[in-house]
């Protein structure tokens, strides 16, 4: 199980598809902060960024099952599954071990988009920015 968790990682780290949809991910946080900062200095009304910790919950989805089967399909069309059934490991582990891989990269994918929403909180001290609440921070009229 070992050498199954070592070597999906290994995949995983040098998966291109990978990469480019946490780069997509953390393009979309960022992209939901700007343009939620700019409407609340447009129309003036209070942006919390709690809120928008979950506009990505119809995106994710679709790039993560995107990436799950473009992951595991390679594995049944280069034929790696029948190598590592043939080398002695069970059809549950192998499947055990794609499921740990592919929920550490949900959380890897996870992780740039969260971080690009908190990290463009423009003053946290003060815990607004003209009308911008931040993600730690209580929104005004309710501290």
């Amino acid at each position: 199980m070992n050498k199954l968790l070592s070597a999906g990682f290994t995949r995983l780290k040098k998966d291109k598809v990978f990469w480019m949809s946490v780069l997509l991910m953390a393009g979309l946080g960022i992209y939901i902060s700007i343009s939620n900062y700019s409407f609340s200095q447009t129309y003036g009304q209070t942006v919390v960024l709690d809120s928008n910790i979950f506009s990505h919950i119809l995106l994710v989805p679709i790039v993560f099952s995107v990436f799950c089967s473009l992951f595991i399909g390679t594995e049944y069309s280069d034929g790696t599954i029948r190598n590592k059934i043939v080398v002695g490991h069970t059809r549950r582990a192998i499947y055990l071990a794609n499921l740990i891989v592919c929920t550490a990269a949900y959380s890897l994918h996870m992780k740039p988009h969260i971080s690009a929403l908190e990290s463009l909180c423009l003053d946290s001290s003060s815990q607004t920015y003209g009308r911008y609440c931040c993600l730690h921070c209580a929104p005004p009229g309710y501290a």
